[in-house]
């Protein structure tokens, strides 16, 4: 009472909106930090004047967050079967800058180029929640064959200088036999290792027709047979084979570098899935002489499930390893820290959190200038990262810290068409919007990453630069960008998907009221006792009909002070508010008094049996029902 006597005293200003964005977890899985993301057209809400255009007025509990043309992206903590409130307000004071967050799964892509080669004169410098849990490949920043800075252990992160790859195991003499293999039939070689990080292998193969994708791999082996899943494993186009007959070429297949155990055996494996009796690949082998005394051929006709090892043979291949000159600083909790690598011409040194953790002499190592991408936070190692700097030479070359709304949508439907030496971009069966300008665009056969200016219509774009090939039908990618703050060195935003179990909604939107106080106003005395938070047993109603929208509009409304209603004791009321008006409505159309009392029996019994309401809303309820029916006799003045 003392809040509404205020109220009619002052004068309440209308300057911003909130809601509140509910996260659970469902399947039992806790995290200590999870990003979280939510459908959101941010776009149409800056471009009408609901946030600012940047976005940067919008806070979410003061967490880490990001906006993006189609999408909210939030870290939180969450616990095993858990919930999250999280309040979304805007009309807040403007930060500088938005962290950086691509969801679950997700990661960003940054194209080679020369001035991002780092040499041996370089810093890498970036700050976020940092997974230090152990886990496969989970990179902090990787340029394959390079550069790598990653979580090696629990507890353990380490960066990796990679010199060029040498030869460590090969067999490459008397090739005089042709092995055919495709769909299950799977071939392999088997090597022993002395300990070393593998790199690639080549093979010396021909194709015949189109056999489809090529998979090779590493795989460990038991009693010389190759055991397990995929250790690190390659997928290439069959149009990398571009010999057509015998003998073939040597070609390279590049793998995600993993660490070979010394003194241990593994296998080389080849398969085509899709290929059939006139589309297939052959693998060169020695079949009169074979000499390499450490392993064999070993083939599968079943798909991998099993395994015959054949020594009649030795297949042609050359294991390549990369040397590396590695730091590592241990003893890293999983939270937020400054994760920081530098070179300068004599030493690589790794900091965390300012403090120089692990030096090593770089002894004439430097950072291979290849063509391989950059990768930035994969597989869930930085649920939210503050910046991103990358210097060579002591200069700046390239900063990720978005001030503003990430631009650009994912997308990849139908294809499209363009001409050398323009910006326009004609697509077919695309449903292009305008939430995708600000975006990136990779069109097949161009290794450019052009950014899309405008979009004219459905199937109509127009980009920033002109085209630097004429494609015709190609395919291509579409992604949001992550704009360079120095140089012109943008990100692409690959986002990821909620986690299963993972489920997050946002509330409905409603004005904040920023009162301002009369001045010389008495402190009012609370006329009416407090309100204690409802919580009530029973169900909450998540398949109802219209749950979502009632459920935000109580987020809401318990956020903005309200009296805490839980969702059990909302279906409570609207149970008994639809009993008591039908069954009057019943009893006083029909006029007939039994007919009325089992109307209100009827709908008092069946949320009842639902567990929607208590025993002791029946009583009062019947109560209700039974002074309601006499009111309505007497009402009427006749017999019913």
């Amino acid at each position: 009472m003392s809040v509404l006597v205020a109220l009619l005293v002052t004068m309440p200003i209308l300057a911003a909106s909130s809601a509140t964005i509910t996260v659970t977890e469902s399947l039992g899985n806790s995290y200590d930090m999870v990003g979280a993301t939510a459908s959101m057209d941010n776009a149409y809400l800056a471009s009408n004047g609901f946030i600012f255009s940047t976005g940067l007025d919008v806070d979410i509990n003061s967490l880490s967050f990001m906006l993006a043309s189609d999408r909210t992206i939030v870290a939180t903590p969450l616990t095993a079967n858990g919930t999250v409130l999280l309040p979304y307000t805007t009309g807040n004071t403007p930060t500088s800058a938005f962290d950086i967050l691509t969801g679950h799964e997700g990661y960003i892509t940054v194209a080679d180029s020369a001035a991002l080669e780092l040499g041996n004169n370089f810093e890498i410098e970036l700050e976020g929640y940092v997974d230090t849990s152990s886990d496969s490949n989970k990179n902090l920043v990787n340029k394959q064959d390079a550069f790598r800075t990653y979580v090696s252990a629990s507890g353990e992160i380490t960066s990796t200088v990679s010199n060029a790859p040498i030869s460590r195991v090969v067999y490459n003499t008397t090739d005089d036999s042709n092995l055919t293999f495709y769909g299950v039939t799977w071939e392999g070689q088997t090597f022993l290792s002395d300990g070393f990080v593998i790199a690639s292998v080549d093979l010396k193969v021909w194709k015949a027709g189109s056999p489809g994708d090529i998979t090779v791999s590493i795989r460990a082996t038991s009693g010389g047979d190759p055991t397990g899943s995929d250790l690190t494993s390659v997928i290439v186009s069959q149009s990398y084979i571009t010999h057509t007959a015998q003998p073939g070429d040597w070609y390279t297949f590049d793998f995600p570098d993993y660490t070979l155990a010394a003194a241990t055996t593994y296998a080389i494996i080849v398969r085509v899935p899709s290929g059939s009796a006139g589309n297939y690949i052959v693998w060169r082998a020695d079949s009169s002489s074979p000499t390499y005394a450490d392993g064999s051929r070993t083939s599968s006709g079943d798909s991998g499930s099993s395994w015959t090892a054949n020594t009649a043979y030795d297949f042609m291949f050359d294991v390549y390893e990369t040397p590396q000159v590695s730091v590592t600083a241990t003893g890293v909790s999983s939270g937020e820290h400054t994760i920081k690598t530098t070179a300068d011409a004599t030493n690589l040194k790794i900091y965390i959190d300012t403090v120089e953790e692990d030096s090593i002499a770089l002894s004439g190592a430097s950072v291979p200038d290849n063509a391989n991408n950059w990768l930035l936070v994969q597989n869930n190692v930085i649920p939210y990262m503050d910046f991103y700097k990358h210097t060579v030479g002591g200069v700046l070359i390239t900063s990720y810290q978005p001030a503003a709304i990430i631009g650009g949508q994912t997308y990849s439907t139908g294809t499209v068409t363009g001409t050398t030496g323009t910006p326009d971009v004609i697509g077919t069966t695309t449903v292009w919007t305008s939430a995708m300008e600000g975006g990136l665009v990779l069109i097949s056969g161009d290794s450019t990453y052009y950014t899309v200016s405008s979009v004219t219509d459905a199937t109509n774009l127009v980009l920033t630069t002109n085209l630097g090939t004429s494609p015709s039908g190609a395919t291509y990618n579409m992604h949001p960008k992550l704009i360079d703050e120095t140089g012109s060195n943008n990100g692409m935003i690959t986002f990821g998907s909620n986690p299963a179990g993972v489920a997050i909604s946002v509330g409905a939107f409603l004005p904040t009221v920023v009162v301002t106080p009369a001045e010389n106003v008495a402190d009012v005395p609370d006329l009416m006792p407090e309100f204690n938070p409802i919580v009530s047993s029973g169900v909450e109603g998540e398949n109802f009909l219209f749950y979502g929208l009632f459920k935000g509009l109580m987020d809401d409304l318990n956020a903005l002070g309200g009296p805490n209603i839980s969702m059990a004791y909302f279906w409570k009321i609207v149970a008994t508010v639809i009993a008591l008006t039908v069954g009057t409505a019943v009893l006083i159309a029909s006029r007939n008094l039994l007919l009325g009392i089992g109307t209100y029996t009827l709908l008092i019994a069946v949320p009842t049996a639902m567990g929607i309401l208590d025993w002791y809303f029946v009583v009062w309820y019947v109560v209700g029902a039974v002074a309601v029916s006499l009111l309505v006799t007497k009402w009427t003045s006749s017999s019913i």
